[in-house]
């Protein structure tokens, strides 16, 4: 298995996972999202929306139905 390595401390990186809140496209709201950071230097190494979250929110729409 390849490990890749932290762009900023250049170690093998283990990622943290961070939640965290993101604004929509246009300022209008918040979704909620995770970071995935170095778990050395904490450089943030992307971002993207909380698949629990979405999760949750699909089943609750249903739900309504």
């Amino acid at each position: 298995m390849y490990a890749g390595k932290c762009p900023k401390c250049e170690t093998s990186v283990t990622i943290k996972f961070r939640g965290i809140s993101a604004k929509k496209h246009g300022g209008m709201g918040n979704i909620p999202a995770v970071a995935y950071s170095c778990s050395r230097c904490d450089t943030i190494l992307g971002v993207d929306t909380d698949p629990i979250a979405l999760k949750n929110d699909i089943v609750n729409a249903i739900k309504r139905r």
